[in-house]
């Protein structure tokens, strides 16, 4: 996650020439890392910049990440913003003191999320609560709704001219928004995988029939395992077997290994399981230490783990779901579908 291969140095280096750009490439190609660059570069160059995604796990380790350059630099923290779109907009209400209220009704949270939590920026911007940006760098820009980035462009100091680049993956799309418009704006293609091993890399890009090249420097490594997808005790014990002989066959960290599932873990087989081989499942990225990780794809996507065990993969299964969830693998991908 930390390190530039040369097509991303080449590409930060021309990125500043440019006060627009969209940037595309397929998962694993370090658009999240180039966008970290970039938003480092502008601030240590006395810039106001703002760097923001949608998946709120992804923005707690960008803003992590961001918050230890900033220290290490000496520099304000209002040099650099990084941060979930709706963490924003709810760090927007706070600051006009206004009610965050989220409905129980799930048709209700959506429209919430939508169009009211936006609102609040949006209202904060006008009233001059928010103070304004110099750049925006938007990661998973495909995941935003068209009004989102409209609202995010009015927290530019000058919306017309000020930096704005955008790092996406359309084969990425889970939501159907219509990711953030921005037709008019020059691109650019990153073509390899930086992430996984060339056999994950050919084997993700199959997925979805896609262009993404290996990187020259990747190791051939295993192909996925496939497993045949049973009844939920069946496949959990197949599970335990597979753990302990990654974590005690193999010397396998439980922190390396994430259990990813199409949908909530309460409708899953994980369903009430609280360990696998006697190992604790965690729910939350920041507290895997000696744990297994459960996370759900849509949750996890932007994120990476040495080991992915992919469950509970029907016919049904979108292939752009199984695509991001296949994609988080850097090392070995065990598959259990149907």
């Amino acid at each position: 996650m930390l390190r530039l291969a040369a097509e991303q140095q080449a590409l930060l280096s021309g990125l500043l020439a440019n006060p627009r750009l969209r940037v595309s490439g397929p998962a694993g190609s370090g658009k999240s890392v180039l966008a970290m660059a970039t938003a480092q570069r502008l601030a240590s160059e006395g810039k106001r910049a703002l760097l923001v995604c949608f998946n709120r796990a992804l923005g707690d380790h960008l803003r992590a990440e961001g918050q230890r350059f900033l220290v290490e630099h000496g520099l304000p923290d209002d040099r650099l913003v990084v941060r979930s779109f709706h963490v924003l907009c709810h760090e927007a209400c706070e600051r006009r003191e206004a009610t965050w209220d989220v409905p129980e009704d799930r048709d209700a949270a959506r429209l919430f999320w939508r169009d009211e939590a936006p609102r609040h920026l949006l209202d904060a911007v006008a009233e001059g609560s928010v103070a304004p940006f110099d750049a925006i760098i938007v990661d998973e820009a495909q995941d935003f709704h068209p009004d989102w980035g409209e609202i995010l462009r009015l927290t530019l100091a000058n919306p017309e001219t000020d930096h704005l680049w955008l790092f996406g993956d359309v084969a990425q799309d889970l939501w159907g928004r219509g990711g953030f418009q921005a037709s008019a704006m020059p691109r650019f293609v990153l073509s390899q995988c930086h992430r996984s091993t060339a056999a994950l890399t050919r084997f993700c890009a199959a997925l979805l029939g896609i262009d993404a090249e290996p990187s020259p420097l990747a190791p051939e490594g295993e192909p996925p395992t496939e497993h045949v997808r049973e009844s939920p005790a069946r496949t959990m014990r197949r599970v335990g077997r597979v753990v302990s002989e990654l974590v005690e066959g193999q010397g396998v960290e439980p922190e390396r290994i994430v259990l990813l599932t199409p949908r909530r873990k309460e409708h899953s087989c994980l369903a009430g399981v609280e360990q696998v081989a006697g190992l604790v499942v965690a729910t939350e990225p920041e507290d895997r230490d000696g744990r297994l990780l459960h996370s759900t794809i849509s949750r996890f996507k932007g994120l990476e783990s040495d080991v992915v065990l992919l469950l509970d993969v029907t016919p049904e299964t979108p292939p752009e779901v199984l695509y991001v969830g296949a994609s988080r693998a850097r090392l070995l991908l065990h598959m259990w579908r149907a």
